[in-house]
């Protein structure tokens, strides 16, 4: 169950960041796979 969680988080960090680069899913390769690993080690904020 705590592997399905993290993987909903990690499409939200990255879907957020296509948003923010108006970049298509297809063009993560580019700048924003290198912002999304680094969001991805940083982890969510704590509340």
């Amino acid at each position: 169950m705590r592997i399905w969680i993290l993987c909903i988080v990690i499409m939200g960090m990255a879907a957020s960041l296509f948003k923010q680069h108006s970049t298509p899913p297809r063009g993560a390769y580019e700048k924003p796979l290198e912002e999304l690993k680094a969001l991805a080690a940083k982890g969510v904020p704590k509340r």
